[in-house]
């Protein structure tokens, strides 16, 4: 905008010069003289704006192909000194040592009274030159760090994980160590643990990298994460390990920290490790005396008898070999959905929707409706957070509600760019007393049962021979297995009484 008026002004003051000039008039003379060094001014100042345009434009002095802040500053200053140091030797006429005499002076006492000013301009025309950091970077100067957003002639303004933003001097990056990540490189992130001496340092670190391998968030798989073991406590005799991963996320790094803690701990707790006081005498806590519901008085002191008890933390996989039930907690186990019962169920909760019989309570977890209302609303616009609250109150199923929320977008192409985040399928969410495993045992599904746990989760586990046997010898019999599988079991509805019976004469055929 102001480009086009400095032109459009030194047209204007060319074609007045133009049109006083002809004149006889000797009085325009002075006239034609202002208009004369005035057009000179203009045209110097247009061709000095446009030259400025041209090199940010064309120069590629930023990693994303503009000009820096500070370039532009600096780049501006000399191409206008340029231009008035060339106006006044030729236009006027002025002797340039005695300007330059003049200026020196004036520098000279301006240099003293902006000192740290220019202290700052010359930092920032180090940190343009030498490029230690650039725009989208992390750094970090003892408590300080953030990303940097822009980089100007006196300062730099970082932006942190809180979402203020920091100002501080370029002096401070050239007179001070400061640690800086690229923006597109990783950083090695250590978390420190500690546990009993007395338990193998190799099955520890084992554990810890089997947690590491697992889908922990913003966790780098190359470089290979790994554990060390870097001292011990003499006085508790315990050892200290140490975790070593990347992960490209510097400012985000104690979210996938935090989630390598509480994974590490159920992980060791699993596996009976004793962790240091009082963290050990929460896990033989939560395994001594986690409350179980009653299930069937005859089958009570059978089913205590040859399992294990497991704890997992939300998102931890769940991987059942042979049978188990859910003591405490919520887990999520994909299930087989036929085409026909799928629209069933799409169906039913459109039915529900158009009916308005939606209850208040949510039923999907806060993560999954999150993750729906922000695809839907890329779909649907604003409208989708109230139908997103509707179907999330109609089922359990993040992946039913992906696909009922989907139904309603008119556009082919959003639709399947939504469904392309869904879900990978259908999925049961199973609380305490419920089982896992049935399917498999009984034909309903092919190799092992795998769940997620969605929360903080006690699960009991059987081999299908011990529960079996269990079964048999308790007097229990088809009676309580039938009460297990088509009660507490979401596949059990579809199991014939043949099929029960079967599965308890394996043994007695083995």
């Amino acid at each position: 905008m102001w480009t086009l008026v400095l032109l459009a002004l030194t047209a204007l003051s060319w074609l007045f010069h133009v049109a006083v000039g002809t004149s006889p008039d000797a009085t325009h003379a002075v006239l034609e003289a202002v208009l004369w060094r005035l057009s000179i001014a203009l045209t110097l100042a247009s061709a000095v704006r446009l030259a400025q345009l041209a090199m940010f434009r064309l120069l590629p002095w930023s990693p994303s192909g503009g000009a820096t802040d500070l370039f532009r500053a600096v780049l501006s200053v000399g191409l206008y000194l340029v231009g008035l140091m060339v106006y006044l030797h030729f236009i006027l006429g002025q002797d340039l040592s005695s300007v330059l005499a003049t200026s020196a002076l004036v520098t000279a006492i301006l240099g003293f009274a902006l000192q740290p000013t220019l202290g700052n301009l010359f930092a920032g025309i180090s940190i343009e030159l030498e490029h230690p950091l650039r725009v989208g970077d992390c750094v970090r100067r003892g408590d300080i760090e953030g990303r940097v957003i822009s980089l100007s002639w006196r300062s730099v303004s970082i932006r942190t994980a809180r979402g203020s933003v920091i100002v501080l001097p370029n002096s401070d990056f050239t007179g001070q160590a400061v640690e800086v990540i690229a923006q597109n490189e990783t950083f090695l992130h250590e978390i420190a643990f500690t546990v009993s001496g007395s338990h193998p340092p190799g099955k520890v670190m084992e554990l810890a990298l089997q947690v590491l391998s697992t889908d922990l968030p913003d966790v780098c798989r190359h470089p290979t994460p790994s554990v060390l073991v870097t001292g011990d406590d003499p006085a508790s005799g315990a050892l200290r390990y140490l975790a070593r991963y990347h992960t490209r996320h510097f400012l985000l790094r104690d979210n996938s920290a935090s989630a390598l803690r509480e994974r590490l701990w159920y992980a060791l707790a699993r596996q009976g490790i004793n962790l240091p006081e009082p963290t050990s005498s929460v896990v033989r806590l939560a395994r001594a005396h986690a409350p179980e519901p009653p299930l069937d008085a005859e089958f009570e002191g059978a089913r205590l008898r040859a399992s294990s008890v497991r704890r997992y933390c939300a998102g931890e996989s769940v991987i059942v070999n042979g049978l188990a039930r859910v003591i405490e907690g919520h887990v999520r186990v994909q299930r087989a959905l036929s085409p026909e019962a799928f629209e069933q169920e799409l169906a039913r909760i459109a039915r529900r929707l158009d009916a308005t019989e939606t209850p208040s309570a949510a039923l999907l977890q806060a993560a999954s409706l999150e993750a729906l209302v922000h695809s839907a609303t890329i779909a649907l616009g604003p409208v989708a957070h109230e139908l997103c609250a509707q179907v999330a109150a109609l089922t359990d199923d993040p992946y039913l509600a992906w696909h009922a929320i989907a139904s309603a977008v008119p556009d082919p192409e959003a639709r399947a760019r939504m469904l392309a985040r869904a879900p990978a399928g259908p999925s049961w969410r199973l609380g305490a007393g419920q089982w896992l495993g049935w399917a498999q045992q009984l034909g309903l599904a092919a190799g092992p049962e795998n769940a997620t746990a969605t929360s903080d989760s006690l699960v009991q586990f059987w081999s299908a021979q011990t529960l079996r046997a269990q079964l048999t010898q308790g007097g229990a019999g088809l009676r309580t297995l039938e009460q297990i599988v088509r009660e507490q079991d979401p596949a059990g509805a579809q199991v014939e009484s043949e099929a029960l019976i079967a599965w308890l004469a394996q043994e007695s055929a083995a």
